[in-house]
């Protein structure tokens, strides 16, 4: 029912938003000349805490960017 309705909005607007802070990212991107390595963020918060945070001594998140990071140069975790 209405529930449902409620959920399908907020979605569309938080893929809206979604949508809209990454086409500013990249135009901020573009017009500094620095370039964007789109990756797929699957998994990045669980590897992240399976292999990094204990080496690492940082937080599940820092480490999630950390795998982000390290698939946006080639590395396979």
């Amino acid at each position: 029912g209405s529930e449902m309705c409620i959920r399908d909005r907020n979605k569309t607007l938080s893929s809206f938003a979604y949508k809209n802070i990454l086409e500013k990212v990249e135009r901020k991107c573009l017009m500094n000349e620095v370039d964007v390595i789109k990756v797929d963020p699957k998994n990045t918060s669980k590897i992240g805490k399976e292999k990094y945070t204990k080496i690492k001594g940082l937080s599940v998140h820092y480490c999630a960017a950390y795998v982000i990071n390290r698939r946006g140069m080639g590395f396979v975790d």
